[in-house]
């Protein structure tokens, strides 16, 4: 495949945020007919399974990995040369941090366009101070060396000129958006509360905050989405805290739409966000949210309207869902205005509308 739009992203083993993102743009790109191709990090992944059944063109680099390895890094970088020499791709879009730095040198050092979109910097607010300072650097050395940079929120567009990242010729704000799956909303009239939470057991989310919010609520039931790292953390405080009839653990699940469907309430609690794309598909459904104001998280969420902005002190996530539990009207009329923000900011056309857009800029101006 010659002069494709070539994305690469780090990781293919999870469909998080960034995952998300990228199938939705190739989906609706591919209907499009344009050229595109993918290079994803592992071996036999999930997010290569997707695509295929896509027919997307995807290849695996297997040593490309999150955790930083000089040896497997420096690898990866001279097989994104390779490809990148084989294909000749007219544009490469790049998705997550590691592969950012990988995919960004290797397309400079071949004067071929690079945008990056960034799904949360890496120096956002709640990262640690040493740290912050070190990825500033980096990621400002970077921004020189792309074309143009993504914002997927404007907390995200606003922190990166704060810091001197870059400029606000550089970079662009296009919000995440979701494709509607036009369900049918099914509105819970029995007296146990469902509330989903659904992200990867892993940095930044803060699951066991959530079930010590919740610990004491009556006729309340948290049902838990994801796996990770942290899962068994999570499962040995539940247990040990007698709260097996209270929390359910799904693990992955393949249709979270549909789950969320048969939910009541949505929270999301986080330490630090981009611009979460769970919330967006529990606003499709219909559903009130409470998420951690932190991040771009709360620019889905007009206060007191859809859900709950809250601090990330149990009390305050504990009333928040208490007053949510205690108002079956209140979450019906919450849950309506929010598939109607979801309408009317967050629908995918927009976002691949704008993104295409920008492609086709970068391209031109080559």
């Amino acid at each position: 495949m010659n002069n494709p739009i070539l994305f690469v992203i780090t990781r293919g083993d999870i469909i998080g945020g960034a995952q998300s993102h990228l199938l939705i743009l190739c989906e609706k790109l591919k209907r499009e007919d344009v050229n595109i191709a993918v290079i994803v990090g592992g071996k036999d992944t999930i997010l290569k399974q997707r695509l295929e059944e896509l027919n997307i063109f995807t290849k695996e680099i297997r040593w490309l990995k999150r955790d930083i390895s000089f040896v497997f890094d420096f690898v990866s970088f001279l097989l994104l040369l390779k490809y990148l020499i084989q294909t000749k791709p007219k544009l490469v879009s790049v998705h997550s941090s590691k592969v950012g730095l990988l995919a960004r040198m290797a397309s400079y050092i071949l004067g071929i366009p690079v945008i990056f979109t960034a799904h949360g910097w890496s120096f956002t607010e709640g990262v640690e101070l040493s740290k912050r300072k070190r990825y500033i650097k980096i990621e400002s050395f970077l921004a020189r060396i792309s074309s143009k940079i993504i914002a997927v929120s404007s907390y995200d567009y606003n922190l990166a000129i704060k810091e001197n990242v870059c400029d606000s010729n550089k970079i662009c704000l296009i919000h995440n958006g979701i494709v509607d799956s036009n369900l049918e909303r099914k509105i819970n009239h029995t007296h146990i509360i469902n509330i989903a939470m659904v992200a990867r057991f892993d940095m930044p989310k803060d699951q066991i905050k959530l079930i010590k919010a919740v610990a004491d609520l009556e006729n309340v039931k948290l049902h838990l989405v994801g796996d990770g790292p942290s899962l068994p953390q999570a499962i040995t405080y539940v247990n040990a805290n007698n709260l097996n009839d209270k929390v359910e653990f799904t693990g992955f699940i393949e249709n979270v739409k549909e789950f969320l469907n048969h939910m009541d309430i949505f929270a999301l609690i986080s330490n630090y966000e981009g611009f979460p794309m769970s919330t967006l598909e529990a606003m499709s459904i219909g559903l009130p949210i409470v998420i951690s104001n932190v991040g771009g998280a709360s620019e889905a969420i007009i206060d007191g309207e859809n859900g709950y902005l809250v601090n990330n002190e149990i009390i305050e996530i504990n009333r928040a869902i208490k007053v949510l539990c205690a108002d079956e009207n209140l979450r019906i009329r919450m849950g309506l205005k929010s598939r109607k923000l979801f309408l009317e900011n967050f629908e995918a056309t927009a976002m691949v509308s704008k993104t295409l857009n920008l492609f086709e800029s970068v391209i031109l101006s080559k």
